[in-house]
This record gives C-alpha cells, sequence and structure tokens, in this order.
C-alpha cells in the first residue's frame, strides 16, 4: 500500500527471509508450505478500516494481524521493530497452517509461539511481568488484546521452557 518506505519494505523481507526457514522446519517440518501474502499499511485509518472490514472489530495499538494461514497485514510505524512485529504475526499464519483451530486456543500458548520463534526475548525484569514479590499471573497471560500486554513480554520465556522440557 502506498506510502510504506522502501527501507521498511527491505527490513521486513531480510528478517523473514532469514529467520522463516528455521521456523518453518520447527513448525510444519517436512509439510508443504502455503504461500503467504503480506499486505503493509501506512496510513493508520486505513489499516483499521481494512482489519474492521476483515476481522468484524478494530484493535486501536494494533500493528499487525492475520486473518488466515495466508494473510498477513502490517501497519508500518515508527514505533517498534516493524521487521519483528511481521515475524510475529507470520508465525502466527504458519501455526495455522500447522493447526486450523490454534488461533488464540489457549491465548497464552499462541502468542508464546510467535514470540518464541521471532525470538522476541524480553527481560523479565524490565518488562515489570516479574518483580521482587510477585509474578504474572496466567489469567494475565490469557487477556485478550490491549486489556493486557503481559503474554508479549512473557512469551518468548514460555516457549523456551517449552522447548527446554519437551522439545519443539
Amino acid at each position: 500500500h502506498g506510502g510504506v518506505a522502501i527501507e521498511d519494505v527491505a527490513a521486513i523481507e531480510a528478517r523473514l527471509q532469514s529467520s522463516l526457514p528455521k521456523v518453518i522446519e520447527a513448525l510444519l517440518g517436512s509439510q508443504p508450505v502455503q504461500p503467504l501474502t503480506l499486505q503493509l499499511w501506512h496510513d493508520e485509518s486505513q489499516f483499521m478500516d481494512a482489519m474492521e472490514e476483515a476481522l468484524g472489530q478494530r484493535a486501536p495499538g494494533s500493528r499487525g494481524y492475520i486473518t488466515g494461514p495466508t494473510d498477513v497485514r502490517m501497519l508500518v510505524t515508527t514505533q517498534g521493530d516493524i521487521a519483528l512485529e511481521a515475524l510475529h504475526e507470520t508465525v502466527h499464519a504458519l501455526s495455522l497452517q500447522l493447526n486450523p483451530s490454534f488461533g488464540n486456543n489457549p491465548r497464552w500458548l499462541w502468542e508464546s509461539v510467535a514470540q518464541y520463534y521471532a525470538d522476541a526475548f524480553v527481560h523479565p525484569v524490565d518488562s515489570g511481568i516479574v518483580t521482587h514479590t510477585e509474578c504474572v499471573t496466567p489469567d494475565e497471560l490469557d487477556e485478550p488484546f490491549n486489556r493486557g500486554g503481559s503474554v508479549y513480554d512473557a512469551g518468548f520465556l514460555i516457549g523456551e521452557f517449552i522447548v527446554a522440557e519437551w522439545d519443539e
């Protein structure tokens, strides 16, 4: 879509090309991969309009979503790491290729898989999910988008633990 800088497209392409072979092998093994479409928006209003049309709702603050196992949609902004977020959303799409009923079922595992395979490590002390007196709860990890971000902060570590304990 218009207005997306070529540098942003190049950064996304580089991240996906370098990371996807490992992700595909881990998630799908020898199963064939369905081709993916990545759509990019620069205008937030148009992105939200497309989201509402596709999903029936808007998620203010979201910079990415999928509509199924082959369609990734991203809002390119100056916030965050768009290439990392594109990889995260692509992991969601690939996860649906493996298991079509996996989307947010359960949410903590869905997001943890995406955070782990996107290599989106967040230090638990820096993020606030762990303090000297308490830790994030399972209910907080399952909160919907925009009601709690704990799963995005803890997801990589959850994925790392699962792989260490039970393998991929």
